[in-house]
């Protein structure tokens, strides 16, 4: 758990690699719901943080002062904060193109949504509400983990939800319209026998 009383974490990333080894920054086509069906699964625990997102060359001010778990999560151009939001320690972001797509959600409950922001202007293009996987029935514990990309006119969101509950899912990068969305086999989790 990350645990803190008072702190403020000013980092700048110039970060000249790609998110995803092996992605393209310029799909010329928009994906459909074929294409979602045929997707495999792809996962990086190393950016379940806001430490290690892609900034797109602006400042990342990180302020977790306060409630346990809650961060305020700032970009700024020349000390200038554009936009805020309220994250935590798994809040993950992707800035493309000048716009800002983040996932909006309870790391210790189901579901969530994206958000694009204009970082020009500052202002919210849209909310999209994620499809994402069912929730088991009854869960007393949750645990929710994502990764975010965006790959050309698509944002792309890999779940990873407890019990072994995974999807991606498609989001059309103007509008966030969901143009593809795929549950993968439930993997059961199972503890280590006991000798």
């Amino acid at each position: 758990m990350w645990r803190m009383s008072s702190l403020v974490l000013f980092l700048h990333f110039v970060i000249t690699s790609q998110m995803w080894p092996g992605s393209t920054a310029q799909t010329q086509s928009a994906l459909d719901q074929g294409e979602a069906r045929d997707a495999t699964w792809r996962w990086n625990e190393d950016i379940t943080s806001p430490l290690n997102c892609y900034t797109g060359g602006y400042d990342l001010r990180l302020d977790a002062s306060g409630k346990v778990q809650r961060v305020v999560i700032s970009l700024l151009d020349n000390g200038k904060i554009i936009y805020s939001w309220v994250g935590h320690c798994y809040s993950v972001f992707m800035v493309a193109d000048n716009r800002l797509y983040y996932a909006k959600f309870r790391y210790t409950a189901p579901g969530g949504s994206i958000v694009a922001v204009d970082l020009k202007s500052g202002k919210e293009i849209w909310n999209s509400k994620l499809e994402g996987a069912a929730p088991p029935m009854g869960f007393s514990g949750y645990s929710n983990r994502m990764n975010l990309d965006v790959q050309g006119p698509i944002v792309i969101l890999y779940g990873e939800e407890s019990g072994g509950r995974r999807y991606v899912e498609y989001k059309d990068s103007a509008t966030g319209k969901t143009v593809g969305h795929k549950l993968f086999p439930y993997e059961a989790q199972t503890l280590p026998s006991v000798p």
